[in-house]
């Protein structure tokens, strides 16, 4: 097993997590759900209070109530607290939830008034916030949730176990999971205590996260080369509700959004837009993107072997990124991304030294594209090319930004055919449950490949059915 240490994330950071509010924000908001078909459970919350959903439609908090652009939000003092905003301070954008201890101890403060959401008696929900703190050891953070029955009655608080911080500088994810009692229906307010404060101090909170326990806040899948909508509704006949597209132009972008995929997918779907010719069309595309819809823009996926160099690369994604974020004029609903191609991380490739890896300040999120034409059943460290997936994490796991698979792909070639997809699968699913507890950081997305392979004699042949499609409907859902 990969070995992975707990880092705290630097204050230079601040951008990262209002992004991951803002998606669920865009996509949840006047949706049904992670799709336009009915999701499979765990679903998303009830519309009827939620409000802008962030996160991709993900988390089940709205994003007033998570990333504290327009104020507090819903969020009230319980105990020894005195709650404003920081507008200088955040850990994206340009806000964050301060919290002043009125005496030493214990501080909490609840979510309450407009907030209910469904959920399922014994479903696990992970929650989780970004926090700012004062150089110390012996603090933590404790979660809450309070149930309600179909009456609306509180069915009594259900508490995470208390998630230590390190006693370092910068802010820190963390995170639990909770599993819902007998008889709840909804849950109707959170809460959050944070112990070890001294009277006087501040705590800073940003980017709160309440979403199904699954592998990744957001699931896609693609089912031809292009990303064209099309291909999408085949992928969602055959594999279920599905939240993510990727998009790829390998010359310039359309010179609108309506010209582009994304105009034509279902407008609770994110868009991962790849593109390769730097900045023609860029800032007229970006600046065209409706407020409803969430959008993650990569220059340049898989750069590992396009440039001469790390350095090249990276000094044309800041610029890329300045302009991208110049023209969406900080809308909550763009985002900038890295797409590595993890195979250019085995030692001795181009990629093993970091060097591809652009700063924190210049990408709101790290992802990759990871493949495996030989299976063998094992999880991502474990499993064939797990050397390249581990070196590409130990890159950008220090920065704490939200990490995704913005393509993934297993092939036919493993020992026992199909079985041992559906084995990596459950395995790699597993892993990613689990993965925001060591890297300190959610795992936003995971999207398959689900495109058939250009010769049938290839292990590269990528689309699998029956049993196999089974599985990831089973993964989506959370099981």
């Amino acid at each position: 097993m990969v070995k992975l240490r707990r880092h705290t994330a630097a204050s230079g950071l601040r951008k990262y997590l209002v992004a991951l509010a803002v998606l669920v924000a865009v996509l949840g908001s006047g949706c049904s759900g992670p799709a336009k078909s009915t999701p499979p459970h765990p679903g998303l919350p009830s519309q009827a209070n939620a409000g802008s959903m962030s996160l991709g439609g993900a988390n089940m908090v709205s994003y007033a109530d998570s990333d504290f652009e327009t104020g507090t939000g819903d969020w009230a003092p319980v105990r020894n607290a005195t709650l404003t905003t920081d507008t200088h301070i955040s850990f994206l954008h340009r806000s964050s939830l301060k919290d002043v201890f009125r005496t030493a101890g214990a501080s909490s403060f609840k979510l309450s008034r407009h907030w209910r959401v469904d959920v399922r008696a014994g479903e696990q929900l992970r929650v989780g916030a970004y926090f700012d703190a004062p150089t110390a050891s012996g603090r933590s953070v404790t979660f809450g949730v309070q149930a309600l029955d179909p009456a609306g009655r509180p069915l009594g608080w259900t508490y995470s176990r208390p998630v230590p911080l390190n006693g370092t500088t910068g802010w820190q994810y963390a995170s639990d999971v909770i599993t819902m009692p007998a008889g709840a229906v909804h849950a109707g307010s959170l809460k959050v205590t944070f112990s070890g404060g001294r009277a006087g101090e501040a705590v800073r909170m940003d980017e709160v996260q309440f979403s199904p326990y699954r592998a990744a806040m957001l699931i896609g899948a693609d089912a031809g080369r292009s990303g064209a909508a099309a291909n999408w509704m085949t992928a969602k006949d055959t594999l279920g509700s599905l939240q993510v597209d990727k998009i790829f132009y390998p010359g310039a972008l359309p010179a609108s959004y309506s010209g582009s995929t994304c105009a034509d997918l279902p407008e609770d779907v994110m868009c991962l837009v790849a593109y390769k010719t730097p900045t023609t069309n860029v800032a007229s595309f970006v600046s065209s993107i409706p407020a409803g819809r969430a959008v993650v823009m990569i220059f340049h996926h898989e750069p590992e072997q396009d440039f001469p160099s790390g350095a090249d690369f990276v000094a044309q994604f800041e610029a890329q990124s300045a302009l991208i974020r110049r023209a969406a004029a900080d809308a909550p609903n763009v985002f900038v991304a890295d797409d590595a191609s993890t195979t250019q991380y085995l030692a001795g490739r181009a990629g093993a030294d970091c060097s591809y890896i652009p700063p924190p300040a210049s990408t709101d999120f790290y992802l990759a594209d990871h493949y495996q034409p030989r299976p063998n059943g094992q999880n991502l460290p474990n499993g064939q090319h797990g050397d390249d997936w581990t070196t590409w994490l130990h890159c950008v796991q220090p920065t704490h930004k939200p990490i995704g698979l913005a393509e993934y792909g297993l092939g036919t070639c493993g020992p026992d055919g199909n079985a041992t997809r559906a084995q990596s699968l459950l395995a790699d699913s597993s892993y990613l449950k689990a993965l925001p507890t060591f890297i300190d950081a959610p795992v936003l997305t995971w999207n398959y490949w689900w495109v058939k392979g250009k010769l049938a004699s290839s292990c590269q042949d990528w689309q699998f059915h029956d049993s196999v499609a089974g599985t990831w409907r089973s993964i989506q859902a959370g099981r």
